[in-house]
């Protein structure tokens, strides 16, 4: 009976440890998870990924010591631990709330099909036409609003137009283009530019 008595005392021993690991983590996983529940679905994904990174920290904190202990994960150095963490956890809530980390890959996947430029249109009068690195054509439309279009890439054109394309000055046109980022040596920043797609007659 002393040995049935101290056998099952080392067995608690043993146990205890991993079963209160189990229950500090378990608990870290379902703080994140509820305090994901609460990140607002609108956001994009950069933002998204900032909340979930916040939420697993936040749920972490109270565990450092633990997590160091068990882990090796330092949540004193989160710049270089971060990524330890995340994973660690991230895989663990993967099993307790899957349909809302769905959910956020999905929106990763809309926001990143967001990102992809989208194809514009303005017509009017060509008013100047600029050949000093690119071709580009300033056009003025009837509400008198003017912009600047470059021609960067291959354009579909109407027969004839780029082959002359000095002669469209005073001639209206129609433009599809796309407003694309690129570093601007004046300015020494990025912005943005209308990059020519197509040319037509209006």
């Amino acid at each position: 009976m002393k040995k049935l008595f101290l056998f099952l005392s080392l067995l608690l021993l043993l146990i205890s440890p991993l079963l209160a690991q189990k229950n500090y983590m378990d608990a870290i996983v379902n703080d994140a998870c509820g305090c994901l529940e609460k990140v607002s679905t609108d956001l994009n994904t950069d933002q998204t990924t900032l909340e979930l990174g916040l939420c697993i920290i936040e749920a972490a904190l109270p565990y450092k010591e633990q997590i160091l202990a068990d882990y090796g994960i330092n949540l004193e150095n989160m710049d270089t631990e971060g990524g330890k963490l995340g994973n660690l956890i991230g895989v663990k809530m993967a099993s307790v709330c899957p349909k809302l980390l769905v959910a956020l890959s999905e929106q990763a996947t809309e926001d990143k099909e967001d990102d992809t430029p989208k194809e514009r249109f303005f017509s009017g009068q060509v008013t100047k036409i600029n050949t000093d690195l690119f071709v580009n054509f300033t056009i003025k439309n009837e509400e008198g609003k003017s912009l600047k279009f470059y021609w960067l890439t291959f354009i579909k054109a109407n027969d004839g137009m780029l082959q002359d394309y000095e002669k469209l000055k005073g001639k209206k046109v129609r433009i599809m283009y796309l407003q694309q980022e690129f570093f601007d040596p004046k300015i020494e920043e990025y912005r943005y530019f209308n990059v020519i797609t197509s040319l037509s007659n209006p």
